[in-house]
């Protein structure tokens, strides 16, 4: 049975800008609501290399794990297992194939960013 304090957050590479910059947003948040949480990461941002990752945490039993799949098919034996075992599971910045095996995914509009970029650019520009 999973411990409901203790959560797990399984990034896409290790050293990325960006994935280090989403681990202190869950850190922080984490710390506020009072739960353990255990970031880990591949050395790679390949399958072969996060799936032991994902496995790792399987062993660690966390209620809740957000998973950012390197890949969106071979990631999928991994998370169903994870699922079965009692741990929620939330894709974060990637998808999985079968899109119905996670809770739920946290996607970000790249479009919608480019939007917001370009507003910004033009405002700066003095929209000429």
């Amino acid at each position: 049975m999973p411990d409901d304090r203790n959560v797990a957050l399984v990034l896409g590479v290790k050293g990325s800008p960006f994935y280090q910059a989403l681990a202190c947003g869950a850190k922080a948040e984490a710390k506020k609501l009072d739960l353990s949480l255990k970031v880990s990461a591949p050395e790679q941002f390949a399958a072969d290399s996060q799936v032991p990752v994902v496995n790792a945490v399987r062993a660690q039993n966390p209620a809740v794990a957000a998973v950012v799949p390197t890949d969106a098919q071979a990631l999928v034996p991994p998370v169903r297992q994870l699922t079965q075992a009692g741990t929620r599971v939330v894709t974060v910045d990637q998808t999985l194939s079968n899109t119905k095996l996670p809770e739920s995914q946290v996607i970000t509009s790249n479009v919608h960013g480019g939007e917001l970029a370009a507003d910004k650019l033009a405002k700066e520009l003095g929209e000429r």
